[in-house]
């Protein structure tokens, strides 16, 4: 095997450094500025950056002669440690078969309990009346429309018959 050398600098046998190599003829050089700018004042504040609004003022006032009362605060009791005890639950023989599943984040409970079906049951409709099917339309919108305004079932069908009883006593007439 062959090492190559790479030399960087001036000439071969002087090492390479990172350090930056004085000008010619002197060791500053003011490339952007003249001699002048060089030497600024030193600015006097003289007062314009303080302030007393939250600090108060700067002259010492005199204290109250008069005592102030201090107010000794009752002794504050201290809080009892709680006694931890063992949940009691019954776990079966065999260690508990509940495993807490992960939330998934493409799925969300919103709606649960309007679920048409669980795991290919269907859930049992809840009817709000009872079959309609012979019942007379008049007596089926008198229902509904006393039921909006609060009359009980037993109302309703007292209403509907006296309606009934006084359309046949007309008829009869």
């Amino acid at each position: 095997m062959s090492s190559t050398g790479i030399y960087t600098g001036l000439n071969e046998n002087s090492r390479s450094s990172s350090r930056v190599l004085r000008p010619p003829g002197g060791g500053h050089t003011n490339l952007f500025g003249d001699a002048g700018n060089e030497s600024k004042p030193a600015r006097k504040d003289h007062g314009r950056n303080s302030s007393s609004i939250l600090e108060g003022t700067n002259t010492p006032t005199a204290s109250p002669t008069t005592p102030t009362k201090t107010v000794v605060p009752p002794p504050i009791p201290q809080a009892k440690e709680p006694v931890s005890q063992q949940p009691k639950g019954r776990v079966p023989p065999g260690g508990s078969t509940y495993t807490a599943m992960a939330k998934s984040k493409n799925h969300t409970n919103h709606n649960q309990n309007r679920k048409a079906h669980r795991n290919g049951i269907k859930k049992p409709k809840r009817f709000r009346h009872e079959s309609t099917l012979g019942m007379d339309a008049k007596f089926l919108k008198n229902q509904r429309f006393s039921k909006r305004h609060n009359l009980s079932a037993k109302q309703q069908i007292k209403r509907a018959n006296e309606r009934k009883t006084e359309r046949d006593n007309k008829g009869k007439k």
